[in-house]
């Protein structure tokens, strides 16, 4: 039983070298290298299962640094209580090193950003032969960097309806961001 467990301690950590390693950006080269043929040929576990949960394993770690959620993802799996108490040890002992990879990676893959912006209020007037109409409109100018370093104008005019739409889409997606970012283990770290 403990050779099993230093095992799959082995196999974890390797999991989570591949998900830490910050300068190696290519996954595909950073798998390679950490987990080639000779090392899966040392589990006693056939190599194409180890191969998935190796797969699953580094495509959770890199979206989810929280323990619920490791908790629900080997459930899911169906791994038992031995193989999920070690990839809970060893997330806990690696989780901020996980992070900061994460935030790396993240940092940089070169998106665009929002670099400035500015609004203003457009009062429309329109007098034809048949109505009289005047309204506000929002003018929202955002100043945007792509990915190619290139800063790009956008304007964008938005009724009273309009505007309270873009508001609500901003709103969830804020909320979404946060979810993703700020669950309670990782904020937790953090502040410790």
């Amino acid at each position: 039983m403990n050779g099993t467990n230093d095992l799959l301690n082995e196999f974890f950590h390797r999991i989570l070298d591949v998900c830490c390693d910050m300068y190696v950006i290519d996954l595909q080269q950073s798998k390679q290298y950490y987990l080639d043929d000779q090392f899966y040929n040392r589990f006693p576990i056939d190599k194409d299962t180890l191969i998935i949960l190796s797969e699953h394993m580094i495509q959770f770690f890199l979206t989810n640094v929280c323990q619920d959620s490791l908790n629900d993802f080997t459930k899911k799996e169906e791994l038992d209580e031995n193989v999920t108490r070690i990839a809970t040890e060893c997330l806990r002992i690696r989780r901020l090193q996980l992070f900061k990879a994460i935030a790396f990676r993240a940092a940089s893959s070169r998106h665009g950003y929002l670099d400035n912006y500015d609004w203003s209020l457009v009062q429309v007037v329109c007098n034809d032969q048949m109505a009289s109409m005047q309204s506000l409109l929002v003018k929202l100018t955002l100043v945007i960097v792509g990915a190619d370093q290139q800063r790009r104008t956008l304007s964008i005019e938005m009724n009273k309806l309009e505007l309270s739409s873009f508001i609500q889409i901003l709103q969830l997606a804020e909320k979404d961001l946060q979810e993703q970012l700020l669950c309670k283990d990782v904020a937790n770290l953090i502040v410790a």
